[in-house]
């Protein structure tokens, strides 16, 4: 018994070890830098943003009430304490930490909810598998690790039915979480619904007469209710219905495939998502077999989580530590005492604890080993683009490719300020943005109005592969000069202002475009 439990013990540090690994590698989140960016800000003049510092086009009118502004304060501060800490390496330290705690957590909610040992570690490394592609150095972070918390603090409070000191605890625990959750990341909006998915149906048991009600459940209920209110106590909690739009909109799906549905990710990309199906079919087994026998809270929550990472593939990790662990313990309740079932289990866990492995070693020059050279992915963001800008000051206001605005903020601001970044803050300006890359009549307009003699562009859509039109265009006009350009970006001058930059280096137009 204590040669198994040392062994199990022993393939869980491996498979951890593994997992921190494939969560080590180079920075590559477009979205990092403004969050970074903003970070600072709120560090160093300990006040919120009344207006948008990095971008030029956003006016008033645009920030009044605009969640994305001080949305994030905490977890944002959080991320540039860690960069203050260890640079860049301190974000890699800080979300392959996160990760796998967050992972760890699924873990011994499995080992909580009935599963055996080596259920939970299959269900660890196959989680993991797929989790490793959710590794954004983003706020969500913060969201991951605390979603399989919220879960275990509802279950006590339900199981402890406001009886002693322990429920008080967990009770203001669930509090202080929802208080503090909504300045960190709005995923404190699917925390909210599973609070109100889960009372709900413990509502229904009630109803039912599965559970006893009375004081104890009043007192729980009181708990969730009072929860749910301290959200709006955050300064971002009183615009969680704006927020809540945000979420669920598919406006933004032409910006990242993050916000399709895994079905259009399979129909319209070709993503295949293997493990993410097999996965899921799983948690659909669980809720057929055991509807029966499991409690009405958990499979309303796995029926919840479950639809929303089918909405959208960004919310999948929600389903990874939470729903299949509860996917799991249903499984587990129903064939306890079978000799066959634990054999599988086994047999699941050392074989997705040996593909969690492969896939580490197989990917150590991509993730951990690309990252003790430079903990920036190459090719990923404009860095030549940003110090030939810094090194020779051209004059104007600057426009520049959607992805690379939050970089280019965190490298050049205050000195210049982008035309657009991963915020959107203002509407207007992201639908000329696109006028800019695609219409030729109208984009010497839109450039004139906003004052633009500074270009910095990648030539092709990173997700389609379509060379931008307006390589084309300012390639024809006589106004514009190519001065620098690498591997990924181009860095266009114009105006009287530059053109002495644009005598010096206006050769680097000449020649194939890269």
């Amino acid at each position: 018994m204590n040669e198994n439990r040392l062994i199990g013990h022993a393939a869980l540090a491996v498979a951890a070890a593994a997992f921190l690994a494939l969560c080590s590698g180079p920075l590559w989140d477009f979205d990092l830098w403004w969050h970074l960016s903003s970070g600072k800000f709120f560090f160093v003049n300990k006040r919120f943003m009344d207006s948008d510092p990095f971008t030029f086009t956003a006016g008033s009118a645009d920030i009044a009430g605009n969640p994305v502004l001080n949305g994030y304060w905490l977890g944002q501060v959080i991320m540039y304490l860690a960069y203050r800490a260890a640079g860049y390496y301190g974000i890699i330290l800080l979300r392959a930490a996160v990760m796998t705690s967050a992972l760890l957590s699924s873990y011994m909610l499995s080992r909580r909810l009935g599963a055996a040992r080596s259920g939970a570690l299959a269900l660890f490394a196959a989680s993991g598998l797929l989790l490793a592609d959710f590794t954004g150095e983003r706020p969500q972070l913060f969201s991951f690790l605390l979603f399989p918390h919220l879960f275990v603090l509802l279950e006590s409070l339900r199981d402890g039915y406001g009886k002693g000191r322990r429920f008080h605890l967990h009770a203001l625990g669930l509090l202080c979480m929802m208080m503090l959750w909504p300045s960190l990341h709005r995923g404190f909006l699917i925390g909210a619904a599973l609070i109100a998915v889960y009372s709900g149906a413990e509502i229904l048991d009630v109803m039912r007469g599965k559970r006893e009600g009375g004081r104890p459940f009043a007192a729980f209920l009181a708990v969730a209710a009072v929860s749910l209110a301290a959200t709006m106590l955050s300064p971002n909690g009183s615009k969680a219905l704006s927020d809540v739009a945000n979420l669920l909109n598919k406006s933004n799906e032409w910006q990242s495939t993050e916000f399709l549905s895994p079905v259009a990710l399979a129909l319209k990309h070709g993503y295949g998502l293997a493990a993410y199906w097999a996965l899921l079919a799983f948690a659909a087994a669980a809720l057929a077999l055991s509807f029966r026998t499991a409690r009405l809270s958990h499979m309303a929550v796995l029926t919840f989580l479950s639809a929303l990472s089918l909405d959208s593939y960004r919310f999948i990790p929600f389903l990874l530590l939470l729903g299949l662990p509860i996917a799991l313990g249903c499984m587990s309740g129903r064939w306890r005492q079978s000799r066959a079932f634990a054999r599988i289990s086994r047999a699941a866990a050392a074989a997705a604890v040996i593909m969690l492995l492969a896939s580490a070693v197989a990917g150590y020059g991509r993730t951990l080993g690309a990252s003790t050279s430079d903990p920036l992915m190459r090719g990923r963001f404009p860095k030549g683009a940003a110090d030939f800008v810094m090194r020779n000051r051209p004059e104007g206001n600057m426009m520049n490719h959607y992805d690379w605005g939050g970089y280019l903020g965190w490298r050049l601001y205050p000195a210049y300020r982008v035309f657009i970044d991963g915020r959107s803050t203002s509407p207007r300006a992201l639908y000329d943005y696109r006028h800019i890359l695609w219409n030729e009549k109208a984009y010497g307009m839109i450039l004139d109005r906003y004052g633009v003699d500074i270009i910095i562009m990648m030539p092709d859509n990173p997700f389609t592969g379509e060379r931008y039109d307006l390589v084309g265009f300012l390639a024809r006009d006589p106004q514009w000069h190519m001065v620098y350009r690498d591997d990924i970006s181009m860095v266009y001058l114009r105006g009287e202002s530059n053109s002495s930059l644009i005598d010096s280096y206006g050769a680097a137009g000449r020649g194939p475009m890269p």
